[in-house]
Parts: C-alpha cells; sequence; structure tokens
C-alpha cells in the first residue's frame, strides 16, 4: 500500500514478484498493488511481465474509468491509495470511496 498516489515509477509495487512467478508458472499471472495509468498497464501487458493487472482501488473511486480511457482520456486514476474504502466495508457493510463521499457531502451543505 502506498498513500497520497505513487508516481509513475512507483506504479505496480508487485511487479518483480509478477515477472519472477510468471516465468516459472504455466498459469496466467496477475500483478496487484499500485496501478493507477493506463500506460504502465499497457507495459505490463505489453512485455509479457504479467496477464492481467489488478486496478480495485481505482474502480472503487472511479467506476468508469475503464470507459474514460476507452474514449480517450488518458488521465491517471485519481485514487489516491488513503484507503478510506475500506472503512465503510468494516463499520457499514459496504464499499465506497470516502473522499467522493465527503466532497459530495460538503457540495450538499453548502448548497
Amino acid at each position: 500500500m502506498r498513500r497520497g498516489g505513487a508516481t509513475r515509477e512507483q506504479e505496480a509495487y508487485n511487479l518483480v514478484v509478477a515477472r519472477r512467478t510468471k516465468m516459472v508458472v504455466g498459469c496466467p499471472v496477475m500483478v496487484v498493488g499500485g496501478a493507477r495509468s493506463l500506460e504502465v498497464t499497457e507495459e505490463i501487458i505489453s512485455s509479457n511481465d504479467a496477464d492481467y493487472v489488478s486496478l480495485s482501488r481505482p474502480f472503487i473511486r472511479e467506476s468508469g474509468l475503464a470507459l474514460r480511457w476507452q474514449k480517450g482520456n488518458r488521465e491517471r486514476a485519481t485514487c489516491t491509495s488513503c484507503n478510506g474504502c475500506f472503512k465503510p466495508l468494516l463499520h457499514e457493510g459496504g464499499i465506497y470511496c470516502v473522499v467522493d463521499k465527503i466532497a459530495r457531502d460538503s457540495r450538499e451543505y453548502s448548497s
């Protein structure tokens, strides 16, 4: 886990492990941990370092992220890896981006 959003160089921080695993197993390998940009995910797949790239928290923050990328907006995911999305899971039984909820609540309060 990295807080505050990783730089491009810090993305996919488990890639070395995935790359080594892929060299010795005969099944698809997924890299998990910190991917936030389309460029990095494309590089991982095209280099054959992993077969899949996990994007859990970015999709919690932006459910339309894949569609945004598909439509040409290649900006990084807005997830900052704060882990706030897991607090509702523990206390409310659901999962959502707390950062977005605070912003929405603030806009509603100020209206």
